[in-house]
């Protein structure tokens, strides 16, 4: 029998995720030096999981919020760099913020504009691939179509099932 296990803390033992992305936020640290930590932190746990399991999810670690990158991974939005991708997570034009399932932890929420057709979902696929292809034992990690569209707004019942047909086609 194989084991898997997912969902591992991204927290690091010192709180080192929220240290390191605050230090970006302030100034006090670059982006070289976020990116480093955020990889050192995803290599810790990645190689908790190999360790200890047989499978595990790859590409878990984010630079803030698993739903906004999944939104960017679809199109939804277009973050060109780390400043505006931060800008959708704190600020005046933040996405709204909610608790992930009654947790302690909590999401970005999607909003849908109600133009954007169905069919126009595309996914970059490079994160996910990058990590499969570096840790043969992982699964790429990856939010379902109906959990990422029942979590978001501005899609109404009527449309529903268009977009995750969709969605689930890409």
């Amino acid at each position: 029998m194989q084991s898997y296990a997912y969902g591992f803390p991204r927290l690091g033992r010192n709180r080192e995720y929220k240290k390191i992305i605050e230090g970006y936020w302030n100034k006090k640290i670059s982006e070289e030096e976020l990116r480093q930590g955020i990889d050192k932190l995803e290599g810790e746990m990645l190689a908790a999981y190999q360790r200890y399991v047989d499978k595990f999810p790859v590409g878990e670690m984010t630079l803030y919020d698993n739903m906004l990158d999944t939104a960017l991974m679809l199109g939804l939005y277009g973050a060109k760099d780390l400043d505006s991708y931060y800008k959708l997570c704190r600020g005046k034009s933040a996405l709204e913020m909610t608790k992930w399932f009654n947790t302690n932890y909590h999401y970005l929420v999607p909003q849908f504009d109600s133009s954007r057709p169905a069919e126009a979902f595309k996914i970059n696929w490079n994160k996910p691939k990058e990590k499969k292809d570096i840790h043969r034992k992982g699964i790429p990690y990856l939010i379902g179509p109906f959990t990422f569209l029942k979590l978001s707004k501005g899609i109404g019942r009527e449309k529903f099932g268009g977009y995750l047909l969709a969605l689930a086609a890409v």
